[in-house]
């Protein structure tokens, strides 16, 4: 009985495992193709080494400028048990041109892959888009956004910050130089006329102000100062039996005499100052040291400095003014003398004729 369930064992082992190996044999080509179907048509791109059959590989290129969806220029692509290669990706534009040249800009050095960004500087004195920078990117194969050119920083227009009588430009833009005067008796900051610089801050330099009304006189005095600032009236003289000492020889400096031991310029007086003048001279000093025993009663130390020259042109204007008050006066004194000798001539005359008769009545009178 062993021996029959045995034997029925192995017939069924012997029988069925042929009819296992047909069965799995078979699966294999129900279950997949021995090919694959051409890819479609690959745009910007080519197939390289291409082959159908089952587990084969193509590779796909793209052109030059190109990329994948991966970023990568060629990729390697399977035929699959299905029947089907693996999704293939179409070549798109990757790489951008050369960053663009912009006028006043310089720019960074950009790789030009897909996403990389290109970074434009404008040049001194130059903004884009009121910025001096200007970022853009890499864009399936486009920088987006373009760049825009850089253009000079300008200047607020002079003619909305003063009511200068000239302006020898009206160009506002950076770097312009422009030359402006003010009206008669108006002054920018001490002078009637001065040059003003667009900087790179869109600022004019020095601070454009509007030209205010000053009196004359103080101009006057101010440019008399500025015209007396080359004086030098140089090494000054000395004085026998006197020490000098001074440290400036420019306009208002002064240099000092000091009389030697025992020795004196005046009765109580042993020192005198001179004062550089506007005329480039050392004002005169009437005096010398002497003994005490043999100095002179009356000898003044006396020096002549520029006020002295100030008074004798005041006093020179007023006589002037008086002058000109007694000339204009000189017709009105004439008429009213003219006048009064006028009104009294038929007076005196009268009188005279009075005094005729009087005598001949009296002579009359006499004889009768």
């Amino acid at each position: 009985m062993e021996r029959g369930g045995a034997a029925v064992q192995w017939y069924i082992i012997l029988t069925m495992k042929p009819m296992f190996y047909a069965a799995l044999f078979c699966s294999k080509f129900v279950s997949r193709a021995d090919t694959c179907t051409p890819p479609s048509f690959i745009y910007n791109g080519y197939l390289k080494e291409y082959k159908s059959t089952y587990h084969s590989v193509v590779e796909v290129v793209c052109y030059e400028d190109y990329r994948l969806a991966n970023g990568r220029s060629e990729a390697l692509y399977e035929c699959q048990e299905n029947g089907e290669w693996q999704p293939i990706h179409d070549c798109k534009a990757g790489r951008c041109p050369k960053l663009p040249v912009v006028r006043n800009a310089k720019t960074t050095d950009s790789l030009a892959i897909p996403q990389a960004v290109g970074l434009y500087y404008c040049d001194e004195g130059y903004e884009m888009k009121g910025d001096v920078n200007y970022t853009t990117a890499c864009v399936n194969g486009s920088w987006v956004p373009m760049p825009n050119p850089c253009h000079a920083v300008q200047c607020r227009s002079l003619h909305d910050l003063g009511h200068y009588s000239n302006i020898s430009n009206d160009q506002v833009v950076y770097a312009t130089e422009v030359t402006v005067t003010c009206p008669l008796g108006h002054w920018f900051d001490g002078n009637t006329t001065v040059t003003l610089f667009c900087n790179n801050s869109a600022q004019w330099n020095p601070a454009a102000s509007p030209c205010e009304r000053k009196l004359f006189l103080p101009k006057v005095i101010s440019l008399m100062s500025w015209s007396l600032t080359g004086v030098d009236c140089g090494k000054p003289s000395g004085i026998l039996n006197a020490a000098t000492s001074y440290t400036r020889t420019d306009y208002e400096s002064q240099v000092e005499y000091e009389c030697l031991r025992g020795m004196w310029f005046s009765r109580g007086r042993y020192s005198a100052t001179s004062t550089c003048n506007e005329f480039g001279q050392w004002a005169k000093l009437q005096a010398k040291c002497s003994e005490l025993d043999k100095q002179p009663m009356a000898i003044p130390v006396t020096e002549a400095d520029g006020s002295d020259v100030f008074g004798w042109v005041i006093s020179g204007i007023l006589l002037s003014i008086i002058a000109f008050i007694v000339i204009s006066d000189i017709p009105m004194i004439l008429r009213q003398v003219k006048d009064i000798s006028t009104v009294r001539r038929p007076t005196k005359k009268k009188t005279r004729v009075a005094i005729k008769n009087d005598r001949q009545l009296n002579l009359t009178q006499l004889f009768s």
